[in-house]
């Protein structure tokens, strides 16, 4: 099926089954492209996991309750990957693209913090070893609108190369591995009943 994004898409799913395949029409445009590949996610949470949506083509994620956001992992995991996507992020929302994650959380992320003193392509470890926060101050990325991101781990220790717009925004090469391999996740947290959205993955 061309819009049946999940098994009754357009609904509210707060616990995902755990082998579904996401076809990839993931657009921010009125008309969807032809369908390229598809991905399969499940659902791992951080609290209760969040509220997830899928509609025309685009995946949103906001908190289910205050203060308890989630994630959501690819089924695959990896250890070399290069991935892009299309995302808009309400004021108020931090949120994350999560790299080499484990099963609770544990990941290089790609910092979309559109909050006070947030990061837009940054890196942070979330519940990883040491204090690896390595803050981007780029303005290469519309706070109102859609914007791409493309980021890019390899190696053992990784080089993470980000891109907004096509423009690279952060360069870091860790001096420990602090994960070798582990699922692409998507990241909700914070920002009340505001929404994270991506697209074109």
């Amino acid at each position: 099926a061309t819009t049946a994004l999940w098994p009754a898409a357009s609904t509210v799913m707060r616990a995902l089954p755990p082998m579904i395949e996401v076809i990839c029409w993931f657009t921010a445009s009125a008309v969807p492209p032809p369908v390229a590949r598809s991905v399969p996610i499940r659902s791992a949470s951080h609290g209760t996991g969040g509220l997830w949506r899928v509609e025309n083509g685009i995946i949103s994620g906001t908190q289910d309750r205050p203060g308890n956001g989630g994630v959501l992992l690819s089924d695959r995991s990896f250890e070399d990957v290069e991935v892009s996507l299309e995302f808009s992020i309400d004021a108020g929302v931090d949120s994350g693209l999560f790299l080499r994650s484990s099963e609770k959380g544990e990941a290089y992320q790609v910092m979309l913090d559109h909050v006070p003193g947030g990061s837009i392509g940054g890196i942070w470890g979330e519940a990883l070893p040491g204090n690896l926060n390595v803050p981007s101050s780029s303005t290469m990325w519309d706070p109102g609108g859609w914007n791409t991101l493309r980021a890019r781990i390899r190696g053992k220790p990784p080089r993470i190369e980000v891109w907004l717009n096509d423009e690279k925004v952060t360069d870091f090469r860790d001096t420990i591995s602090r994960r070798d391999s582990g699922s692409v996740g998507l990241q909700v947290h914070g920002g009340g009943n505001l929404t994270a959205k991506w697209a074109r993955f």
